[in-house]
């Protein structure tokens, strides 16, 4: 039997990072063979620019023929290639002028400062091209540990739930929100 692929969806911003090293290993330790679209730059490069695609290891004749307008087919056909998706949010302490809090903004005392999960618009597009074909979806969750006692890092808590919609706990980001908060992370000059 082989091993099912999850397409790992996830901000920029965190790409080569320890949070994505973690939350891969996480999901290959459950059995998944990672498709991580950090892996896919090049491919991406060479496709903007008109270049047949190089073989993914997968089929495709479905990609899309750049139209010099719609950035994301790539990804969503890339996405689609896949059998499930693991998508992650934005870390909440990440802020930036004119975009939603990462916490929810509330005065009700359960939810008071619980991170609001804002998703960036590809990250949703991709998302929603699975629900659109009815395969499996799972938020990830990923919290990084410091031993109090000695300031040290520990294992962080990884954990994924499945998700069929959009619930209130997220906030669904415009692309120019997204950029704002890519530009804010430091890690992205778009």
């Amino acid at each position: 039997m082989s091993q099912s692929t999850i397409y790992f969806a996830h901000p920029i911003c965190d790409y080569g990072t320890q949070k994505e090293a973690d939350i891969v290993a996480f999901l290959e330790s459950n059995g998944y063979t990672v498709v991580n679209p950090a892996d896919y730059q090049n491919v991406f490069s060479d496709w903007l620019n008109g270049v047949p695609l190089k073989e993914l290891g997968t089929d495709t004749s479905e990609f899309p023929t750049f139209d010099g307008t719609n950035k994301m087919a790539f990804w969503v056909a890339l996405a689609q290639s896949c059998d499930e998706c693991a998508f992650c949010a934005f870390d909440a302490e990440l802020e930036a002028e004119d975009v939603p809090s990462g916490y929810l903004d509330t005065s009700d005392s359960v939810f008071r400062n619980r991170p609001s999960l804002r998703i960036g618009a590809g990250v949703w597009k991709e998302v929603e091209s699975f629900w659109q074909a009815n395969k499996l979806t799972y938020f990830m969750s990923y919290q990084a540990m410091v031993d109090f006692e000695t300031e040290e890092d520990i294992p962080p808590h990884i954990s994924f739930r499945a998700a069929a919609e959009w619930l209130n706990c997220f906030t669904l980001l415009t692309v120019d929100q997204t950029r704002a908060l890519l530009r804010a992370s430091g890690r992205y000059d778009g």
